[in-house]
């Protein structure tokens, strides 16, 4: 396996005369999640305003580049301005030339020059020379900023500048700069004068005279160049060949960008057929399910609805899948057979243990959305950013939650072996003949959560659940009863949450919440995604835990139950800083 490197920047603090940005650390601490998790990169260092600075930028290429072979990626993304600078002889002279520049953290006081924050194309060849970094290692470089093409190459096109550049280009950002047009990295590969050394490709987020457009609310701005590529990447589509991605094709993808700026492909060009990054992560090329096609239609269209959903094409086999995370205080049961089409439901019970609003276990459902594939219909009760992404959270009171265009396979939810070792049955977790065996009160099987009882029920046709061996909690729990101290179950490793991957009839799933005045609203998430279904206090969801036993939670598990058991098996081991209490199934 090749090894792939990158140093990944995003500056949003200037100061005067030039303007803040709101989205460039953003968009690079993106960037490092998609890289390490998308494309499977070794090392991503992030750097992001004051620990931006020009020097800190070169440095971490230096100690990133060497070691790299014929074969290994190195990848620089930069978010932020961009300007004109001399050029740099070493890290502290200037040279008589001027170059195009990428704007490094240039620290908070008015300065009226920022060459000391100027990155230049002399600066990036250098390094590669220093670092003796060989032609067969792929270097990307990926420029955010107005005017991206002009760090890059030479390339000029006859369309005149559709409108000024306002936020993202400082035209005066080095006074008395000498007379003609500045040098861009093709002009500087004189001084790679070794032909064995890496010459980078450049993706610009926009030709020499476009802007690059940051929008969105003030709370979430984004540049739409960066969040364009982005989601290509994520998505993973394939190519021609049906199994990679490549730079051009990327590029390709997201043009055009906006109605005045286009991305464009400079530097060494002979690279632009590689795969982006050196390739999608294995696993996240396996979930891929979409076409080229498919994609360019999906991007010059308007989101899927729910119409166009339901009509789709119903094939032999799924067109993608949606895994979901169930987090705390939820119980998989087994449903008749009358209910037909579901074949299994999760459930919430009602919390009637909490002494405090904030203690108490809401039933939820949360998605990132970059992962939603269009606007919910329904206002969510929660927005938050956590890690750069912003996620919103639907909080249930008596809904039934459905997926419309689950792919039914014919059988109910399948257990793997991990998942029937570490969650534990309700019934088995109590005295022999305390419970049904095999159903729970008559209620949870209604169409709808009963009031004083369940916040929500999710309905499933078909799909596999299991655990994740690093999602287990670090000490073994042992399920002894409340009062005779019997153990009845375990010792054993129980899961702070389990995955269950649902297959899908098209790309995008189509959620359905249903609420008890028969209202449905719907959310829109994209194949390939992780959402997450659980019934938890805030500080379990977000926060460091509650940092108490589960024994007194775990009740809220019996409300399942035609009445708690007077002997009801509880677990004994305190445990788990994250979710109080294992997900459990019944039977």
């Amino acid at each position: 396996m090749p090894t792939k490197r990158a140093v990944t920047v995003g500056v949003d603090l200037y100061p005067p005369p030039a303007d803040d940005l709101q989205a460039a650390a953003k968009e690079a601490k993106n960037w490092e999640r998609i890289l390490r998790v998308e494309c499977d990169f070794d090392e991503v260092r992030c750097l992001i305003d004051e620990k931006a600075e020009r020097l800190a930028i070169l440095n971490a290429m230096r100690e990133l580049l060497p070691g790299l072979v014929t074969g290994d990626h190195f990848v620089l993304t930069f978010a932020g301005h961009g300007g004109e600078a001399r050029g740099w002889i070493d890290d502290t002279t200037t040279n008589d030339d001027s170059e195009h520049a990428l704007i490094a953290y240039a620290g908070t006081k008015p300065t009226s020059t920022f060459q000391y924050a100027s990155v230049t194309p002399s600066d990036i060849a250098r390094v590669l020379k220093e670092t003796e970094t060989p032609a067969g290692v792929h270097v990307a470089l990926v420029i955010g900023a107005c005017f991206a093409e002009k760090f890059g190459g030479p390339k000029k096109h006859d369309a005149e500048p559709p409108v000024k550049p306002k936020v993202l280009y400082i035209a005066n950002a080095v006074p008395g700069l000498p007379a003609g047009e500045p040098k861009t990295f093709d002009a500087i590969k004189a001084m790679v004068a070794d032909s064995s050394i890496a010459d980078p490709i450049i993706l610009a987020a926009s030709r020499f005279d476009e802007p690059a457009h940051e929008e969105g609310p003030d709370n979430d701005r984004r540049l739409r160049f960066c969040q364009k590529l982005q989601k290509v990447v994520e998505d993973a589509f394939p190519g021609t060949d049906g199994d990679e991605l490549t730079y051009r094709e990327a590029i390709d993808g997201i043009n055009p960008v906006s109605d005045v700026q286009c991305a464009v492909i400079v530097g060494n060009e002979l690279l632009e057929g590689d795969e982006f990054a050196g390739g999608c992560a294995v696993q996240v090329r396996r979930r891929v399910t979409a076409t080229r096609a498919q994609k360019s239609q999906t991007a010059a269209s308007a989101p899927i609805s729910i119409a166009s959903a339901r009509k789709a094409k119903t094939t032999s086999t799924p067109a993608g899948s949606l895994d979901i995370r169930i987090l705390g205080l939820v119980t998989l049961v087994d449903l008749p057979a009358s209910e037909s089409p579901y074949r299994n439901r999760l459930i919430t019970a009602l919390d009637n243990q909490w002494t405090t609003p904030d203690m108490k276990h809401n039933a939820f459902i949360e998605v990132a959305d970059r992962d939603m594939d269009g606007a919910p219909t329904l206002r969510p009760t929660h927005e938050y950013l956590k890690g750069g992404i912003k996620y919103s959270r639907w909080q249930f009171d008596q809904h039934r939650v459905t997926i419309e265009n689950a792919f039914d396979t014919g059988l109910p939810v399948q257990r793997s072996a991990t998942y029937d070792q570490h969650v534990p049955s309700l019934p088995d977790v109590c005295i022999l003949g305390t419970l049904d065996p095999n159903y729970a009160r008559p209620e949870a099987y209604d169409d709808s959560p009963m009031a004083g009882t369940f916040t929500a029920f999710f309905d499933l046709q078909s799909g596999s659940i299991t655990v994740d061996p690093r999602d287990l909690e670090k000490h073994r729990t042992v399920f002894k009863t409340r009062y005779t101290n019997v153990t009845t179950w375990g010792p054993e490793y129980t899961a702070i949450s389990t995955i269950l991957t649902v297959p899908l009839k098209n790309t995008s799933a189509v959620i359905r919440m249903l609420n008890a005045a028969g209202n449905a609203s719907f959310i829109f998430v994209r194949s390939g995604a992780t959402i997450l279904f659980g019934n938890a206090r805030e500080l379990d969801i977000n926060g460091p835990g509650s940092g108490e036993g589960p024994r007194e939670h775990f009740l809220i598990y019996y409300q399942s139950a035609p009445s708690e058991p007077t002997d009801a098996g509880l677990p004994v081991a305190v445990a788990v800083p994250i979710n109080a209490c294992t997900p459990v199934t019944w039977p």
